[in-house]
């Protein structure tokens, strides 16, 4: 089963290859991540049409029919009245919405006490990050201190062992130390000494073929340890200019990439770019690297049509925005260009809504390039 996380836009899902049709899940949570109980979720067709609608069980979770590359629409789970429909779902997958709550730890807990003396004089916080296969457990204390994290019992089940990851920052929360534990056997209660690191080492990053346009841009960088990150600098400046270059300090000697991430801000909209860049090599983007920016958009009848300064690429994802006086209907992941709005009665799942006052806000395209994901936004990417 694939699970489609609505959490953040750039979830890490894997993608399946579309099966024959079956069903598909939704499963909703307050915003304090209680399950949403008997809230309807209309469940739509590849071309957007009424398949069923289902209110959630008390678990917060909606079964219904879906075929490949289908839809599903529902009220979303915050303040205010917003639709939501979210494309390209597959028969087996799930999508959930909002954070639920974390299980309490189950079966008996091991200790890992880390101590994190010897932090240089000038650090005010310090974190230890245990990683257990998809999950992080994290602590914070003060330098010097012992820092205790209970690990339950499954955790490291297979191999009976985690790695411990501690960092310390200044007053401006910009990491100034760092350690990594590979190896933590869990027996019991585990005593461990952070090793601290202060070698850190300057990376490049350079963007060129921007235009004159630019008005501001940010660039930055996260480096990883697996999948976890351990340290995050940023640098930002303001346009005009046609090339920019930051020179961000990263910990040095980690073994695995690093992720980076550009956002250009434009008169007419925003680009963009996340990449993971293998450790010792520059972040460097070139004017082939830049997405068409899409230079207009149109509400017409039931459909939403784009058009870029070059022809945008045919495995775009399109997200949308639409709004009213007091509501608003938010489209993610949708396939193709023009974008097909599915049909809905609105007031299974929202009363008071109309369609007929909404007007276009905003639009995105997203795509994978070359192991980059490339957004290019009009007027601006919003925060889905």
């Amino acid at each position: 089963m694939r699970c489609l996380c609505a959490v953040a836009l750039f979830s890490g899902c894997t993608i399946s290859e579309p099966s024959a049709a079956g069903i598909a899940s939704v499963q909703l949570h307050t915003i304090d991540g209680l399950p949403l109980a008997d809230w309807p979720v209309m469940f739509h067709g590849a071309d957007g049409s009424r398949l069923a609608v289902v209110p959630t069980t008390d678990a917060g979770i909606a079964v219904g029919p879906m075929e490949p590359d289908g839809m599903v629409t529902y009220r979303r789970p915050r303040l205010g009245n917003e639709l939501i429909t979210r494309g390209g779902i597959q028969p087996d997958d799930r999508v959930i919405d909002g954070r639920p709550l974390p299980h309490p730890p189950s079966g008996d807990l091991h200790q890992v006490i880390v101590s994190t003396v010897g932090t240089p004089d000038n650090a005010g916080l310090c974190q230890i990050q245990i990683v257990c296969g998809d999950r992080t457990l994290e602590a914070r204390g003060v330098p010097g201190a012992e820092i205790t994290i209970d690990v339950p019992q499954s955790c490291g089940a297979d191999t009976r062992s985690v790695y411990v990851l501690a960092t310390a920052t200044n007053e401006r929360y910009e990491v100034i130390a760092y350690s990594v534990l590979p190896v933590v056997t869990l027996q019991g209660t585990n005593r461990v000494v952070a090793d601290w690191r202060t070698d850190f080492t300057d990376e490049l990053a350079t963007v060129e073929g921007l235009g004159s346009d630019l008005s501001r841009f940010n660039i930055e960088a996260e480096a990883l340890v697996g999948a976890t990150p351990i340290a995050l600098v940023t640098f930002g400046g303001d346009g005009p200019a046609s090339s920019v270059s930051a020179t961000l300090r990263l910990p040095a000697g980690l073994p695995d990439a690093s992720h980076y991430l550009f956002e250009g801000l434009f008169e007419t909209g925003e680009i963009v770019i996340e990449q993971h860049v293998t450790d010792g090599l520059p972040f460097t983007l070139g004017f082939s690297d830049l997405p068409p920016r899409i230079s207009g958009m149109a509400l017409v009848d039931a459909s939403i049509e784009v058009t870029a300064e070059l022809p945008l690429r045919e495995r775009a994802k399109i997200d949308a925005l639409l709004v009213a006086a007091d509501s608003s209907w938010l489209l993610v992941n949708m396939p193709g260009l023009p974008v097909q709005l599915p049909i809905l009665d609105v007031t299974e799942l929202l009363p008071y809504f109309s369609l007929d006052d909404l007007e276009l806000n905003s639009v995105a395209a997203r795509y994978e390039d070359r192991g980059r994901i490339v957004t290019t936004a009009m007027p601006f990417r919003p925060d889905f």
